[in-house]
């Protein structure tokens, strides 16, 4: 900590509290002054809260209508010296701005965004161009934009954004290896040859893909039978899943439900390959933190191009496999190739560890917004007015 930030005030709004934030978070409190607004009061993955020495205010938007007016109220009282948000066209990123334009405050804007979502694609054309304008209107009036990765950096470049401005904070979280006290220097412990078990852990949603899985998985296990398909998450897509399985009669699948992320790496060491399935539908992965636990975990990874974290994290040949979204024999081809071939799930699960170790960093990840926020400070005024 330095005499030139510890007295620097910062408010930094974000959906929810999340538990893979907490080293980022905790970093930031002990270099300044900040209070942190959460929006929301759940936290789908985990049973951890907030530290109780950081400043915290949650305004529960999932149950009441007036979260904006609090959210405002909010960020006059506390009069910080820069306002951290997220999410380019949101509500609070408009709202950021706005003040800061009133107080001479600058905004940072952390974003995963990068492109059109399908929900917008699928829109009538004047839906789809108020949500682009509206994106692209905040985006450059903020002072400065932290990005996740490669694909969000190329999204921001792409929507005029001086590269002065942009700051790369690679997308980090917990060494489920660490966690588990397994040793650094050795691959995680894996099942033998019989049988082969396929890891699904995330929530259960339509746009994640479940169901496209389970109809690649319908054809590879009736050619390989020794293919297990371990299923855990919770969602309201789960039970039309189940149905799909019964109604398939899809053998070796197994839905675990729920558990807490402390316990996820559980899950992890039992299995030899990673599936995310992500479809697109309704909007595209803006990121994708499981692959960052799957690698840390030594895995290999089958993934689609809807997800944000391809190709930071999953190259194609390298330490895995990525398919259109939607297409089931891309799919099951490429789960086919790591089923059958145990020293390419090794080889591509040792390329996804050392994947992790260079890119996954919440040191990197705090010096992006650290950055980035001393940016913002310096060039206060300099972006586009209204």
């Amino acid at each position: 900590m330095t005499p030139a930030t510890e007295s620097l005030k910062i408010v930094f709004i974000h959906p929810a509290y999340a538990h893979y934030r907490r080293e980022l978070f905790d970093r930031l409190h002990r270099d300044y002054d900040v209070t942190f607004i959460f929006l929301q009061g759940r936290n789908w993955l985990s049973h951890q809260s907030p530290k109780p020495e950081w400043k915290c205010t949650t305004l529960n938007k999932e149950h009441t209508r007036w979260w904006v007016v609090d959210l405002v109220r909010s960020l006059l009282r506390h009069r910080p010296a820069a306002i951290i948000t997220s999410v380019n066209g949101s509500l609070q990123t408009l709202l950021s701005i706005l003040v800061g334009k009133f107080r001479r405050i600058p905004v940072v804007l952390w974003s995963e965004s990068w492109g059109s979502s399908e929900r917008w694609l699928v829109s009538p054309w004047w839906k789809k161009w108020y949500g682009q304008r509206r994106a692209k209107w905040a985006t450059a009036r903020v002072d400065a934009v932290v990005v996740s990765g490669t694909r969000c950096l190329e999204y921001h470049r792409g929507l005029g954004v001086a590269e002065d401005r942009i700051f790369l904070s690679p997308q980090s979280t917990i060494d489920h290896r660490s966690v588990a006290g397994l040793n650094e220097a050795a691959p995680a412990s894996r099942a033998g040859e019989h049988p082969v078990h396929l890891l699904y852990f995330s929530r259960i949603l339509k746009l994640k893909g479940l169901d496209i899985l389970l109809q690649a998985f319908a054809g590879l296990v009736s050619q390989r039978r020794e293919a297990h398909l371990l299923i855990v998450g919770d969602g309201p897509f789960r039970k039309y899943c189940e149905q799909l399985r019964d109604d398939w009669h899809i053998p070796n699948v197994r839905f675990v439900g729920w558990v807490p992320n402390e316990e996820a790496w559980k899950y992890y060491q039992q299995a030899d390959i990673f599936v995310l399935p992500c479809s697109g539908k309704g909007r595209r992965e803006g990121w994708g933190l499981v692959v960052n636990e799957a690698l840390s975990m030594s895995l290999p990874v089958v993934t689609t191009e809807a997800v944000g974290c391809v190709p930071d994290l999953v190259q194609e040949g390298r330490n895995g496999y990525v398919v259109a979204p939607g297409d089931v024999a891309a799919l099951r081809q490429a789960l086919q190739k790591l089923v059958e071939d145990r020293s390419l799930r090794e080889q591509m699960g040792a390329e996804s560890r050392a994947i992790f170790e260079e890119f996954n960093s919440y040191e990197k990840q705090y010096r992006g917004f650290d950055a980035a926020i001393r940016f913002a400070l310096t060039h206060r005024g300099t972006r586009e007015g209204f």
